[in-house]
């Protein structure tokens, strides 16, 4: 068994792999309007927010973070352009975690397009997970360096 081991281990290395890289994107219905709930590695989001010009001040930094999300983020509802508006953000130990008000009514919406190219410039690995939570379904859709568009069809 051992040697089976040592055999394998020559043939993986660690060099091989590489780590994954997930973004959560929750589109969430309230009474009146939808809350986009977002969370990405803290480590890449804040480097990536950092090298924005001027988004080397701290105190810009949720300024600087609501325009990266804007320039690689958009949503479409039933042909209308989503406008983003910024809640708030948690820093955890490992997550950013950022909720976004948008300002459409869930009530029927029939079609979401969605771009996302999130992180993806800098990690082809990436992978940003979209979970759709509107008209009592729930639907999930992946998006990465292959695929950055999608659209969710509600019958």
């Amino acid at each position: 068994m051992k040697i089976i081991i040592i055999i394998l281990a020559s043939f993986f290395s660690i060099d091989d792999f590489h780590e994954f890289k997930i973004g959560r994107y929750e589109v969430r219905p309230n009474q009146d309007d939808i809350t986009l709930f977002i969370a990405l590695d803290r480590h890449d989001f804040t480097e990536v927010v950092q090298k924005q010009s001027g988004c080397s001040d701290s105190e810009a930094f949720a300024t600087c973070m609501t325009e990266y999300i804007v320039d690689h983020f958009k949503l479409n509802f039933d042909g209308v352009e989503a406008c983003m508006e910024y809640q708030n953000h948690t820093v955890k130990k490992e997550l950013i975690e950022m909720t976004f008000r948008i300002g459409i009514n869930p009530e029927g919406v029939n079609s979401i397009k969605v771009f996302n190219d999130i992180l993806l410039e800098q990690w082809s690995y990436q992978e940003n997970i979209m979970f759709f939570l509107l008209n009592d379904k729930q639907r999930s859709f992946r998006l990465n360096k292959n695929r950055i568009r999608t659209q969710v069809d509600y019958d």
